[in-house]
């Protein structure tokens, strides 16, 4: 099974990547995220983490494919079940991760365990944490950055939420996050 799941992932890919885009399409772009709350009501200091999520001893792997697949083998035991990852085309489309999944991953993470963001074979200077001010936040893209992020996004008033995507890959694109589980801010004190 795993074999198989490992075969559809690569033939998915390099289908995806041969029919819906050419060499070269863009470059770079901004990938643009709206955040939107429940019933009307305001976020209360509204702020984001990143924390990058593809191991470091993968980053010599033989070939972006074997890369790739051992990315997401990592990522099945970390975020998702292993067809999960595969299937839901977690590098083309940013995905929820449930609060404890992301929490654990949170609370261990060691920054260098995991590859930086490099642009051009140096360290981008990248913002790995703000503050979101108005509804929207927004990263610089980079056609062939694949490097998986997870995305906290987190208000005084609300429980954050989780995703995990390519937030600084592929051409300009957007998609909406909701803050949808209000808390009281006094007992965060």
């Amino acid at each position: 099974m795993k074999h198989l799941i490992r075969a559809t992932v690569i033939a998915t890919f390099a289908l995806s990547a041969a029919i819906g885009s050419h060499a070269q399409s863009c470059g770079n772009g901004t990938n643009t995220i709206t955040i939107y709350v429940r019933n009307g009501m305001n976020a209360v200091n509204t702020r984001y983490e990143i924390f990058p999520a593809s191991p470091l001893r993968y980053r010599n792997e033989n070939g972006a494919m074997r890369k790739l697949e051992k990315v997401a083998e990592y990522l099945s035991t970390t975020f998702f079940p292993l067809e999960d990852v595969y299937f839901s085309r977690w590098w083309m489309k940013p995905r929820t991760v449930r609060k404890e999944d992301a929490e654990r991953f949170i609370n261990s993470y060691d920054p260098r365990m995991f590859e930086a963001p490099f642009i051009d074979g140096k360290l981008e200077a990248f913002s790995f944490s703000g503050k979101i001010t108005g509804d929207t936040l927004s990263f610089v893209t980079y056609e062939m950055d694949d490097m998986p992020l997870l995305l906290k996004v987190a208000a005084d008033n609300y429980e954050p939420v989780y995703v995990l995507g390519m937030h600084r890959g592929g051409c300009s694109r957007k998609f909406d996050l909701l803050l949808s589980k209000q808390i009281d801010p006094s007992k965060n004190r």
